[in-house]
């Protein structure tokens, strides 16, 4: 099965990288970067929120005062505390999807051009190329 795949000559960056994962499969990949990205922004959270309650706690046994102050502040303590410890999992979850939905895209690719992908690793795809057998001038 002769087939053409077009590559412009250009410098690939990161962002095409990303780009690959946004393409097999945009919800997992953008899960996958949220998971990450939230984490970032709750960590100096959950420090502003654990001294909001420690300031509750030392106001409400200064003034003998009523504790609701420091059950408001306990919920968010909370579920911050807990999506911490789920977004490793949530995170690995997310990493498999990812990994599953790419090895996928590759092999329907690789099914299309004719290579078997089972026993065929990227030094035989060049082989391919440089033997003529996947013409790299065209258009896919």
């Amino acid at each position: 099965m002769q087939s053409i795949i077009h590559l412009p000559p250009r410098r690939y960056t990161v962002l095409d990288s990303i780009g690959i994962a946004f393409r097999c499969a945009s919800l997992v990949a953008f899960c996958y970067g949220f998971f990450d990205i939230a984490w970032v922004a709750l960590t100096p959270m959950a420090t502003l929120v654990a001294a909001q309650m420690i300031d509750a706690v030392v106001r409400t046994a200064r003034n003998a005062g009523p504790v609701q102050d420091i059950y408001t502040q306990l919920p968010l303590l909370e579920g911050i505390t807990a999506f911490g410890w789920l977004r490793s999992s949530m995170h690995n979850i997310a990493d498999l999807f990812l990994v599953l939905a790419m090895r996928a895209c590759y092999r329907r690719f690789g099914l299309s051009i004719g290579i078997d992908l089972e026993s065929c690793h990227l030094l035989g795809v060049i082989r391919l190329v440089e033997s003529g057998q996947i013409d790299m001038k065209g258009g896919l």
